[in-house]
């Protein structure tokens, strides 16, 4: 059985997972794919109702239940998908009236049992959903005398969620208990570039800079120490994966994945990823999903990569070129073509188009 060489009209901003199956939304077609990563097979495709030919209106969701819920970017409502029926909810109790018209607005949304928290791009609020009862019990602004940018990586230590800052040295701190939100400065004797990783680990926040730097941080506290024993395989990276007493990061910038034992310092992890024309601004992966011993994370050109954290092994997990992948190919590419000029892009190239149109 053949497989996709091309994956660009596969790329999601975020995976999730369903019954052992992954869940991927495309921000190029605005279609939801469920892949059995096993038998290396699109499940089934979903088109998102409502948002027409545009592409990057949904880039959050999460997973609960048999549900998928859609957070909107360039859209206008939370989308509440059913996963076994395909039948979709619009969640109108929503959006606040200074969001609504506003694009870039929701970026990341963080699951924590039935609650979601869902953090603003362009609109400076966080949104609290109750997914069990489909309504939104709770919005927080916060001011700002700039632009604030969260990263999309965070971790949970005791009962506060820590999401570091990627354009200042802060973190902001959602308490799971108080429903309190609080924006902490966080100095660390050099620049101000912020944040873009973070982990933790005996009872202390690690947090790496935009070039890879490392600092150790109590939250107790408004100082961050500069780790000085991380000066070998230096990387940014927006995404951390804690396993056993293994620390996983994957490469902003770079074809590549660390790992370190224990105390040891980051070694790269062999493996075969090479990306071709990917554009030299923006991230080379995006934000993946731990199940077990296991991690799955796409690249920016779609394809979906799989570590062991076990064995420190990386593998494709490649898709196989059989008719519904095939069919869902094809109704973009014909939908596209009656809109506008097509051409070679992440997305697709001459062969799509030549099989296609």
């Amino acid at each position: 059985m053949d497989k996709l060489m091309n994956m660009g009209l596969y790329a999601s901003q975020f995976i999730e997972m369903w019954n052992e199956n992954l869940i991927l939304v495309s921000y190029v077609s605005n279609q939801i794919y469920i892949i059995d990563p096993k038998e290396h097979v699109i499940s089934d495709v979903i088109s998102i109702n409502g948002t027409g030919h545009e592409s990057t209106q949904y880039r959050s969701f999460c997973c609960y239940n048999n549900f998928l819920f859609l957070f909107p970017y360039n859209a206008q409502d939370i989308i509440k998908v059913d996963l076994i029926s395909k039948k979709q909810f619009v969640i109108r109790e929503n959006i606040t009236i200074k969001s609504k018209d506003v694009d870039r607005k929701f970026y990341r949304v963080i699951r924590y049992n039935d609650i979601a928290y869902v953090l603003g791009e362009a609109v400076n609020i966080i949104m609290k959903v109750d997914l069990e009862n489909d309504n939104c019990i709770g919005l927080y602004s916060y001011d700002s005398d700039q632009d604030i940018y969260w990263s999309s990586s965070y971790v949970i230590y005791g009962d506060v969620i820590y999401v570091p800052c990627r354009t200042r040295n802060a973190a902001l701190c959602i308490n799971i208990k108080t429903d309190s939100v609080l924006y902490k400065d966080i100095s660390t004797n050099g620049g101000n570039g912020g944040f873009l990783d973070i982990y933790e680990e005996d009872q202390i926040i690690h947090l790496f800079d935009e070039i890879g730097n490392e600092y150790l941080w109590n939250p107790e506290e408004s100082k961050a120490i500069y780790e000085k024993g991380n000066k070998d395989n230096i990387y940014t990276s927006r995404q951390c994966v804690k396993y056993k007493n293994k620390i996983f990061r994957i490469a902003l910038h770079e074809d590549l994945v660390l790992c370190r034992e224990g105390k040891n310092s980051f070694n790269i992890i062999q493996s075969n990823i090479v990306q071709k024309n990917v554009p030299s601004n923006g991230s080379r992966f995006q934000e993946g999903i731990q199940h077990g011993q296991f991690y799955y994370f796409q690249s920016r050109n779609g394809i979906i990569y799989m570590i062991d954290m076990e064995q420190n092994i990386i593998e494709e997990v490649w898709i196989k070129k059989d008719s519904k992948a095939l069919e869902s190919r094809k109704e973009y590419f014909i939908s596209y073509a009656k809109r506008d000029i097509l051409k070679e892009s992440e997305e697709y190239d001459l062969t799509d188009l030549i099989e296609f149109v």
